[in-house]
């Protein structure tokens, strides 16, 4: 008897043991400030966060919108890692405000167009195409 209720309590404990060590996601949101890249891979980022600035490791990470580059807003999801870095495991960049570029209004270059000769030049060259379907 006593071994079956020793047993018990035993996997009781390593079940909830092994339960407890997941590391929980964390998220935050913040600038990139400097990348550590080798050849195409991003190794490293660190990234401006309320003052702080954290170190991610980036080779386990997902890229959620495309690359980012220094000055990019960023949400990044992590764990905790090894010494001070985080490791990183989803990265969304946020898309940057558009810019509006409105041409110069006294612009005083011609605008240079395509000769409408040359055009139906072409055209005329290129075989018509029969526009009546084979009889059978």
């Amino acid at each position: 008897m006593k071994k079956i209720v020793f047993t018990a309590v035993l996997v009781v404990s390593l079940g909830l043991s092994l339960v407890g060590c997941k590391q929980e996601l964390q998220e935050t949101r913040g600038v990139v400030t400097e990348l550590e890249v080798e050849g195409d891979t991003i190794l490293c980022s660190r990234i401006a966060v309320d003052g702080d600035t954290l170190l991610f490791k980036m080779t386990e990470a997902r890229l959620l919108n495309g690359m980012f580059v220094s000055g990019d807003s960023v949400v990044v999801n992590y764990i905790e890692g090894r010494n001070d870095t985080l490791r990183a495991l989803l990265v969304q960049v946020l898309p940057k405000a558009p810019r509006v570029i409105e041409p110069a209004k006294e612009s005083n270059d011609s605008l240079i167009t395509r000769p409408v000769e040359d055009q139906e030049s072409e055209e005329s060259e290129q075989p018509a195409q029969p526009n009546e379907p084979a009889q059978p």
